[in-house]
């Protein structure tokens, strides 16, 4: 039987492969690095709410860094 990915996976992915930390998107996010951590790792299960405001989090913080250079 095939493992299923966790739902918090593809945001890890995008944090990390944007370069960002958990703190820095948490902080963007308004939501605690704990939350965060235990979404992406599959201990708990977000809302669709927060998985767009996560999102978001990153692309802005992502923009920020792109104008800056």
């Amino acid at each position: 039987m095939k493992k299923q990915t966790p739902p918090g996976q593809p945001l890890r992915e995008l944090r990390k492969y944007a370069g960002l930390t958990l703190e820095d998107v948490a902080t963007r996010a308004d939501c605690a690095v704990s939350y965060l951590s235990k979404v992406e790792t599959g201990k708990l299960t977000p809302a669709d709410s927060f998985v767009a405001r996560v999102t978001t989090a990153i692309a802005d913080l992502l923009t920020e860094h792109i104008a800056a250079a």
